[in-house]
């Protein structure tokens, strides 16, 4: 498959991540023999503020074929075929897609339309792909193309009844582009059909996918903050509050992860700093409100505030649970 990048946005979005770490991202030494254990038991996807993420945009070519499609009178005697079926696979993060067709007489054709390079150009030059810019040949004889499913295109091939996509077809034309913006995921086929009794005809066809790319902003530091947390959470967990606490200042100095300010919360709150430990979760939670597709986090929290109550014997703990699980941080300690 071809590749080549193009345009390059700055946006904002609360998407999942999931942090690949490096030893690098911790000065100490003695930290980093721990990481390897902490990981291996702590699973937790991480979220904190409204994460900044670089998006580019590639075109990748998945079709270019040279097909002949025989006339229907031609076929009918088995000289060939007056319908073909071209299969392909979208590929993930798919924003859109494009297929350009042209036609030429005659059993043998060479070259291919350049659709990527076309398309490509014109959103260099524009900022924004159009159909209308770019350039297809002047085809020859018309033919019918039907836009359906991988499992459709069996029906189609064996002549049988079949269903399609009619806004992404054309009936009738002997060239064009047709932009798709719907139908971003899956296996496709274009169903090429010749309505002609008595002439065969040559189609040159190419099929791009525009592809998204995300790459995570202040990576780094995120990663940071993410290794400081979770070492914050097993310093927790083996009951070094103090130990547990520092680590979260230090994750919150690189990053505001909502992790780190729940496992914060139950710290605070084995200090007896209970009005600090509620303002600490209440912000753990509209972080995570924001970006958690999942309860991993805040099940983690809960069993921090767990070993509080059933180790510490501190029952405000339960409240703390209380709140977790009615996730009703809107009212507590309104500001």
């Amino acid at each position: 498959m071809k590749q080549c990048s193009w345009m390059l946005r700055t946006c904002q979005s609360c998407n999942v991540i999931y942090l690949s770490f490096r030893d690098q991202s911790v000065n100490s030494k003695s930290m980093k023999s721990s990481i390897t254990a902490i990981l291996a038991f702590l699973s937790i996807s991480l979220f904190g503020q409204d994460f900044q993420y670089q998006e580019s945009f590639d075109t990748i070519s998945l079709v270019e074929r040279n097909v002949y499609l025989s006339s229907i009178t031609r076929s009918a005697l088995y000289e060939g075929s007056s319908t073909n079926a071209i299969s392909f696979t979208l590929p993930d993060n798919t924003t859109e897609w494009y297929y350009a067709f042209a036609t030429t007489e005659g059993e043998k054709g060479e070259g291919f339309l350049n659709l990527a390079s076309s398309l490509y150009a014109s959103t260099v030059v524009g900022g924004t792909s159009s159909i209308s810019e770019i350039s297809i040949p002047q085809g020859v004889n018309a033919i019918n193309i039907s836009l359906m499913s991988s499992f459709a295109a069996q029906n189609f091939s064996s002549g049988r009844e079949y269903n399609y996509f009619p806004n992404s077809s054309v009936q009738n034309s002997n060239q064009g582009a047709i932009q798709v913006k719907d139908n971003l995921e899956g296996n496709f086929a274009l169903g090429l059909s010749n309505p002609s009794q008595l002439n065969g005809v040559h189609v040159f066809v190419e099929v791009i996918a525009v592809v998204s790319n995300k790459t995570l902003l202040n990576q780094g530091a995120i990663e940071d903050a993410a290794i400081f947390a979770r070492f914050a959470a097993s310093k927790f967990i083996s009951r070094d509050y103090e130990q547990a606490l520092a680590l979260c200042d230090s994750s919150i100095s690189k990053y505001e992860l909502g992790y780190a300010y729940g496992v914060r919360s139950a710290a605070l709150l084995q200090q007896q700093k209970e009005i600090a430990a509620i303002k600490s979760l209440k912000q753990a939670l509209v972080l995570l409100s924001n970006q958690s597709e999942n309860n991993t986090e805040l099940n983690s929290l809960k069993s921090l505030f767990k070993q509080l109550k059933k180790k510490e014997k501190i029952s405000e703990a339960q409240e703390f649970i209380d709140i977790i699980n009615e996730q009703r941080w809107n009212n507590i300690l309104e500001e």
